[in-house]
């Protein structure tokens, strides 16, 4: 994998979804852009819960910190001197072209101001990778398949903070707010990585919360029972564009509404959707 990565461990994502071809006697899989299907409705409806870890990809900060106390603050000399070549890299946008340079500038300022980036601007590099590579692609996903689902869609932001991480400061300090993937040491036991939580350890009362929640969604098609005292008696509302409402889950779940609305507006106005294709076959489509 090393060989797929430009700079560190950038892009994040190396592989994506492509329109397979025509081939005679081959079923193709995927026949247009995701993003085409769902908009004209072509996505088989049921019920779906999405959503994102208060962190997510914000943890690599703590990669960062390795670096600087080891003596190699190279990265911030890399991100100050070459910003407009790293940032479409890095945070998946087009590359060398006027409209790439705006966004990367737009950016900058939204993140960091006018200020170099340096150990101070840690809070401002991990909400830039959350934001690119994870938060605002499912946000945008929710949207439009809340849109062309007649099923509810259900929204949540995981804000539980427990004693382990897969981004940490040092071998017993997790990164501040949970990163992409620690909600699933509630739900699954990773004995390379996290401890088994028993019954006396403050975790298992998220353990119990989220597989809940889970098993109770596959039975019924509703991630929580009406009335529980366990979920504090909160109803899950369905998401949509206009109202935008997700459950915050952590030890006492609530019900709120704008996930990171500041920043999610930013890349609305920076990456609008483009008008609808309207041509579902791409090969047809690309030989018109």
């Amino acid at each position: 994998m090393s060989r797929f990565f430009e700079w560190y461990g950038d892009p994040i994502l190396v592989w994506s979804a492509v329109v397979e071809p025509e081939v005679q006697g081959v079923e193709r899989f995927l026949t247009a852009q995701p993003i085409d299907l769902i908009r004209e409705g072509k996505i088989h409806e049921v019920p779906l819960i999405i959503g994102i870890t208060e962190g997510e990809f914000g943890g690599v900060v703590t990669g960062i910190e390795r670096l600087v106390k080891e003596g190699n603050t190279s990265i911030f000399d890399t991100l100050n001197t070459r910003w407009n070549t790293i940032a479409p890299m890095s945070f998946m946008y087009e590359r060398d072209t006027p409209r790439s340079k705006h966004i990367s500038q737009e950016l900058h300022q939204f993140y960091f101001g006018n200020q170099p980036i340096n150990r101070e601007s840690y809070d401002g590099i991990s909400q830039i990778y959350a934001d690119s590579v994870i938060i605002f692609p499912v946000h945008r996903a929710a949207q439009l398949i809340a849109n062309s689902s007649k099923l509810p869609v259900y929204f949540y932001k995981f804000s539980y903070k427990g004693h382990f991480s897969f981004a940490t400061w040092n071998d017993t300090t997790p990164y501040g707010p949970p990163v992409h993937h620690d909600d699933l040491q509630y739900l699954f036991y990773m004995s390379a990585i996290f401890p088994y939580f028993n019954s006396s350890d403050p975790e298992i009362q998220m353990v119990e919360r989220y597989t809940a929640m889970w098993a109770n969604f596959v039975h019924t098609g509703e991630p929580i029972p009406n009335n529980d005292e366990m979920f504090n008696n909160v109803k899950w509302e369905r998401f949509t564009k206009e109202n935008d409402k997700y459950l915050n889950i952590d030890l006492h779940p609530t019900m709120k509404q704008g996930i990171f609305p500041e920043r999610m507006a930013l890349w609305e106005r920076l990456f609008p959707l483009p008008p609808p294709s309207h041509s579902i076959d791409y090969q047809k489509s690309i030989k018109s």
